[in-house]
Formats: structure tokens, C-alpha cells, sequence
């Protein structure tokens, strides 16, 4: 398995993602450099990473020398795949960019019968929460 560092947290999720193996043919949701994309190419036949980001796509690209992997720049809510095409779809922080109720529906038109879906998302930040409550915290009382 490749090291990104212990700054990249989604690593830590992979192993649980990977166990939804064997697949005939996976999905990877916002794929980025395809890190996971590598991981699942020996544990299927065929493997997909999409991703928006153009720069991130080409580094997938550069960095997988496995026939049975293809990369796609694309989003995955309009990207014209075939209905019911996967056995296995996967994503790892991606979902909060597009809307999990949107994305799930795709997902679902996307999955053959009997096939598995593995998201992991990002924990709901309490940023806004505590930024709200930053005036109250240092003293400020309301502008008076």
C-alpha cells in the first residue's frame, strides 16, 4: 500500500473500502490522484476513477501503469456512464461536493443489482458553530 503521510487521513478508511472486494467492475468517486484507483486495480477487473480536477486526473494517470485501470475527468453526475454498469462504487471525501442525496440517487442508477456502495464522507464541521460563538468567547457583547 502506498504512504502518503500521516496528513492524509483518508488512508485510513481504505482497508474498509477494499474489503467490499471482488468487483468484475469498480468505481472510484472523486478519485484525485488515484490512490484508492491503484488499490482496487488488483481486486477487480476492471477499475474507473472519475474526478473534476483536471491536474489530479493527469497525475492518476502518470502515476498507474495497470491495464485494467482507466481514468475519466469528469462529474460524476452527468458523466454519460451506462445505467447499472458497477458491481462496486466507492468514495472517499467527495460526496459533500456534490450532495449526498443527488449523489446517492447516481449511485443507485449507477450499481447493478446486488451491488456495493462504500462512502466515506467528511465529519460535519463545527467551524460556522464556532465561529459564530468566537464574538461572545473574546468579550464582545453585541456591539455595544
Amino acid at each position: 500500500m502506498e504512504n502518503h503521510g500521516p496528513w492524509n487521513r483518508n488512508t485510513h478508511y481504505h482497508p474498509l473500502l477494499l474489503a467490499l472486494t471482488p468487483a468484475k467492475r469498480a468505481l472510484d468517486v472523486g478519485c484525485g490522484t488515484g490512490l484508492l484507483t491503484r488499490q482496487l486495480a488488483p481486486l477487480a477487473e476492471n477499475v474507473v476513477g472519475v474526478d473534476l480536477h483536471g491536474p489530479s486526473i493527469d497525475e492518476a494517470r502518470a502515476s498507474t501503469n495497470a491495464a485494467n485501470v482507466t481514468y475519466e475527468q469528469g462529474d460524476v453526475l452527468t458523466h454519460p456512464f451506462d445505467q447499472e454498469c458497477f458491481d462496486l462504487i466507492v468514495s472517499v471525501a467527495a460526496v459533500h461536493h456534490f450532495g449526498a442525496a443527488q449523489g446517492l440517487r447516481r449511485f443507485v442508477s449507477l450499481l447493478k443489482p446486488g451491488g456495493r456502495l462504500g462512502i466515506v464522507g467528511i465529519p460535519a464541521s463545527s467551524y460556522p458553530r464556532d465561529l459564530g460563538a468566537l464574538p461572545v468567547s473574546a468579550g464582545f457583547d453585541g456591539g455595544e
